[in-house]
């Protein structure tokens, strides 16, 4: 979510403020667990967190003694940690929740907080939109459709280490997604209700009009959740894969297109068809990506080729001068 690598990778929402708990014991599944994900809640509500997201799911302890969810606890109201999260959307914040990996296992059900009435929560698919296998399925013991929608899971793809990219399985890493997209969607509409945000997401998946218990209501558009807000886009502007020389053929004047808006300056040389420099010059940009050329006298008719280097890459385009 946080990531920023300019022309690398850049996170969900890369400028949000983070205050990170850990509430989990890694060498065991323990009872306290839920409280600790109670109190982290409580101190992320004191200092104005608008969003929680949290990749873990209880169903098993084993700590002070072995104890399992009877399934139907797990009704969206009534475990600690399901409590806690309906407790902190009422206080006003957005709680993002991982459904689970047990789908298809002996427990091929949800994980708890991902029951949570309130909560946001999280199943995977694969780039195609379908099923995650191992995506725990809903809906809640109360038939509250769950999970609510899914994101990229099946696998995703992570920064890990010193920025090395590896791909893993599981709602762990869609959960995160959805709560960098629901802080981009809060950002922009900041009048919004936390019931329109969820709302507009769960109305912009694919499935909405037909859910299933393995992907709730589908996969979200966020662009169309900003419409149900009301936010309208501005038309995106089409980019070139390489530069532009506009008209062409030409006569006297030039229009250079880049593939990305740029403010400064670009110098450029001109070639002829055997290669000789025959004229250069400098490219001013003002936060677009279009500059003009006039042509000197001298450049007379044929055929010419325009080099330029943007962020360190050669770029060669070739025109017709009448």
């Amino acid at each position: 979510m946080a990531g920023n690598e300019p022309g690398i990778y850049v996170g969900a929402a890369p400028r949000a403020q983070y205050a990170l708990y850990r509430t989990e014991d890694n060498n065991s599944e323990q009872l306290i667990e839920m409280d600790n994900l109670l109190a982290a809640l409580e101190r992320a509500d004191s200092l104005g967190a608008d969003i929680a997201t949290m990749s873990l799911g209880y169903n098993e302890f084993y700590t002070p003694t072995y104890y399992v969810f009877p399934k139907a606890q797990l009704d969206g109201k009534t475990t600690l940690a399901a409590k806690a999260l309906n407790k902190a959307s009422s206080k006003g914040m957005i709680t993002v929740a991982a459904s689970g990996n047990e789908g298809g296992n002996n427990w091929d059900f949800l994980l708890t907080p991902g029951d949570a009435d309130s909560a946001l929560t999280v199943g995977t698919v694969d780039s195609f939109k379908n099923d995650g296998p191992a995506s725990s399925p809903g809906p809640n013991f109360n038939g509250r459709i769950k999970p609510d929608v899914c994101m990229l899971g099946t696998p995703a793809a992570l920064l890990y280490g010193k920025g090395n990219v590896l791909y893993a399985i599981g709602t762990s890493f869609a959960a995160p997604q959805l709560a960098g997209y629901a802080a981009c969607l809060l950002q922009a509409a900041p009048n919004a209700s936390l019931y329109a945000i969820k709302e507009a997401i769960r109305k912009s998946a694919h499935r909405y009009a037909l859910p299933t218990n393995k992907q709730g209501y589908g996969v979200p558009d966020f662009a169309l959740a900003l419409s149900n807000l009301g936010i309208v886009l501005p038309p995106v502007k089409a980019y070139p894969s390489k530069i532009q020389i506009t008209p062409n053929p030409c006569t006297d004047f030039l229009t250079i297109t880049l593939p990305n808006d740029l403010k400064g300056t670009v110098p450029f040389e001109l070639f002829g068809s055997n290669g000789a420099l025959v004229h250069q010059g400098t490219l001013y940009f003002n936060h677009t990506n279009q500059a003009s050329i006039t042509l000197p006298a001298h450049i007379i008719s044929g055929i010419y080729i325009l080099s330029v280097v943007i962020d360190g890459q050669l770029q060669k385009s070739t025109f017709l001068k009448f």
